[in-house]
């Protein structure tokens, strides 16, 4: 079911993201690079997404029971000795489950759940995600072409592209080049060679190629928020990594943060493109930039310790409910207590079934099913309904039966009058 795919999406991305954001927390404290977390998180997010709909209701337990069915006549109810049931345990995690994903999906569900809307949200959905696919193959193909037609020189050593304003950014996925703005050429040359060192050390880690499997992975899922946000977290990860590194060169981190205003005042206009990094979302970044190279550590470092220890055990708490996770099956939506969403969920099994296999003959007239007061047009298989959620079913026939639904033909055949738990 496209709408219980499409939620348990956005809870498990944002489960992820959270366990994301605590990770890069903790990977700030300890000094390590931020960026591969939020790939992480990102490939993970796409992983368990994708998979969600092949692990689904491969957990259910099984256990003994009673089920009701009926026999031809409408009016025997047989057991059956065992059968897979998709009840929530009554555990704190079984919970969480039901009001994460059963109950939200249910409620959309009853809202919006017809097949059109289905096979409309798969359409979107696809139609998006290759319409974004093309247009990043469009993108990248233009800055191949622009490449092609910016001379090449040679500046502090390295060999760079020159374009008449885009820039200084890494472009390009196969054959990334460092490109920079023919403005900087009339520069002092200490601003030329950090730029210079600053976009090497992009060009070195591969960051252009990151960047554009993130672009790939907000394709594959354009709907979904969490992912978008990472991706954003991942560009400003990046080039807080890159700052790391050229500080560890030895370079003034007062003199290095004023080239990095004055670039960004050059490139206020520039445009964007998907790899560009060294423009994109400076005016957001920047700030964020220049604080991470000026802070200090000021608090005691057992305060560093247990801040890491709560948030890495936070972090694992998220990923592994975000792993755990599945999509609900359409049993588990039928078997939650609501009256709102089960009645509909009966209807559209009695419809389903009406149309499937009426079971009406010349020597049996079918009998009239009523679920908590509400005639059910058409045959209703009692053998879907789980025990847990039935209150009790009355077989009422006869004339008592025509009595108490004058306006039902079919009560003539006889009752089967449901009641559910609420």
């Amino acid at each position: 079911m496209m709408i219980a795919w499409m939620w348990h999406g956005l809870v498990v991305g944002s489960l992820v993201a959270a366990a994301a954001a605590a990770a890069e927390r903790l990977a700030r404290l300890v000094g390590r690079q931020l960026r591969w977390v939020w790939v992480g998180a990102i490939v993970a997010a796409i992983v368990v997404i994708a998979t969600a709909p092949f692990r689904a209701g491969l957990v259910l337990p099984v256990v003994p029971g009673w089920m009701p069915t009926a026999a031809a006549s409408g009016t025997a109810i047989v057991p059956h000795a065992q059968r897979e049931i998709p009840g929530l345990a009554a555990d704190a995690g079984a919970r969480v489950y039901g009001l994460l994903f059963e109950r939200p999906v249910a409620f959309i569900a009853s809202r919006t759940g017809s097949p059109a809307v289905e096979r409309g949200l798969g359409v979107v959905w696809g139609g998006t995600s290759l319409g974004l696919l093309a247009l990043l193959c469009v993108v990248e193909w233009r800055f191949r072409r622009a490449r092609q037609r910016w001379p090449r020189e040679v500046v502090h050593g390295a060999t760079v592209r020159v374009s008449p304003g885009l820039g200084p950014a890494v472009i390009g996925c196969r054959r990334p080049e460092i490109v920079v703005p023919h403005w900087l050429l009339h520069r002092d040359s200490e601003e030329q060679h950090l730029v210079l060192i600053h976009e090497l050390e992009h060009l070195r880690a591969g960051d252009a190629t990151v960047l554009a499997v993130a672009w790939v992975a907000i394709a594959l899922v354009p709907w979904h928020p969490a992912i978008w946000w990472m991706t954003g977290r991942l560009r400003s990860a990046i080039e807080l990594d890159c700052d790391g590194r050229v500080l560890k060169r030895g370079v003034v981190p007062r003199r290095y943060g004023a080239v990095l205003i004055d670039v960004a005042a050059e490139c206020a206009g520039c445009g964007e493109g998907v790899a560009a990094l060294a423009c994109s979302d400076r005016s957001r970044q920047l700030e964020r930039r220049l604080l991470a190279m000026t802070q200090k550590q000021t608090a005691p470092r057992w305060f560093s310790r247990v801040h890491g220890a709560v948030l890495g055990g936070l972090g694992l708490a998220a990923l592994a409910v975000a792993c755990e996770a599945r999509v609900p099956t359409a049993a588990e939506i039928d078997h939650i207590s609501g009256p709102s969403a089960q009645a509909l969920q009966l209807k559209s099994a009695a419809v389903a079934n009406a149309k499937l296999r009426p079971v009406v003959s010349n020597k049996q007239a079918t009998p009239l099913f009523v679920v908590d007061g509400t005639p059910i047009s058409g045959t209703l298989d009692i053998g879907a309904l789980d025990s847990l959620n039935v209150e009790s079913i009355e077989v009422i026939k006869g004339s008592a039966a025509a009595a108490l639904y004058p306006n039902e033909p079919r009560a003539a055949g006889g009752v089967i009058r449901i009641t559910l738990k609420h």
